[in-house]
């Protein structure tokens, strides 16, 4: 039987795209924590965080579904309905690689 991932492990993982995508304390990352309120996106930060969850789980998060989400909780409970589509918490960390922007791209950026 395959294992799949628990609910902490999504959420401990939609946490982690949290703090690197909005800079954020890990202490400020909470299930609670609304992505405008407490942490400061605003709408390209969102659309960037959706589109690191979505290439860490593997997935989609439909625009009216993510619409509807405010907090990390609810990414988290979006994402742990959907935990049979990406499997167990091991695939979820050795298969996939949240995106990120570095300061090494953009350095290659600058000399093409």
């Amino acid at each position: 039987m395959k294992k799949t991932a628990t609910r902490n492990e999504v959420l401990a993982a939609v946490k982690a795209v949290a703090v690197r995508q909005f800079g954020c304390e890990p202490a400020a990352a909470t299930e609670d924590a609304s992505l405008v309120a407490d942490l400061g996106a605003d709408s390209l930060d969102i659309i960037c965080f959706i589109q690191e969850i979505e290439a860490y789980f593997g997935l989609g998060i439909a625009d009216d579904d993510a619409a509807e989400m405010e907090t990390i909780g609810e990414y988290a409970d979006h994402l742990f309905a959907r935990r049979d589509e990406f499997g167990s918490s091991e695939e979820m960390t050795t298969a996939r690689r949240p995106m990120s922007f570095d300061q090494e791209d953009e350095e290659d950026w600058d000399e093409e």
